[in-house]
């Protein structure tokens, strides 16, 4: 409920085909279940996935339900635990994003 509401504040909301908060399933990151939760509802397999977070323990999530992982900078976590958790690539701000994926 309260990411929706963010969303829907920031007028974002609409702009997202599924959105999962972290009191929406039992299990939490680093878990896989909500990663592959969202993946069956969007019809989206492993392969066809990006998982973009700014945490060790998102990294470790994507890492677990194995899919590509991208780490941002910026977030609450120094940027060394990013690199120390070691995704796929890192960006720095989301624009970066579009030189990863096509």
């Amino acid at each position: 409920g309260f990411t929706e509401k963010i969303l829907k504040g920031l007028h974002v909301f609409e702009k997202f085909d599924a959105v999962l908060g972290g009191d929406s399933l039992p299990q939490k990151k680093p878990d896989p279940a909500p990663l592959f939760h969202i993946m069956k509802e969007l019809k989206v397999s492993a392969n066809k996935t990006l998982f973009i977070g700014d945490s060790s323990v998102d990294i470790e999530a994507g890492k677990n339900a194995q899919v590509t992982t991208c780490g941002i900078t910026g977030g609450f976590q120094p940027e060394q635990e990013i690199i120390d958790s070691h995704p796929d690539f890192i960006i720095h701000n989301l624009i970066e994003l579009k030189d990863h994926i096509s």
